[in-house]
């Protein structure tokens, strides 16, 4: 997620990294801005992704869904 910073994909797939999740939103209406750099970064490194959203109780599963 954007808290992680700048990640060095290479570095990570180097390290015997298997596969990564990155945070892609967060409640009914956070996008986290470092979503498609990590996306497009751990692909190039060769490393599997998938993309998680982080749930929160304040609004539905809905709202959160098509957010996601």
């Amino acid at each position: 997620s954007n808290h992680q910073g700048d990640i060095d994909w290479q570095a990570v797939r180097s390290s015997n990294v298997r596969f990564a999740y990155i945070k892609a939103t967060e409640g009914a209406d956070f996008a986290d801005r470092r979503f498609a750099e990590n996306w497009a970064g751990a692909k190039a490194a060769g490393v599997p992704r998938g993309a998680y959203h982080y749930f929160r109780a304040c609004r539905s599963g809905a709202q959160q869904a098509k957010n996601f």
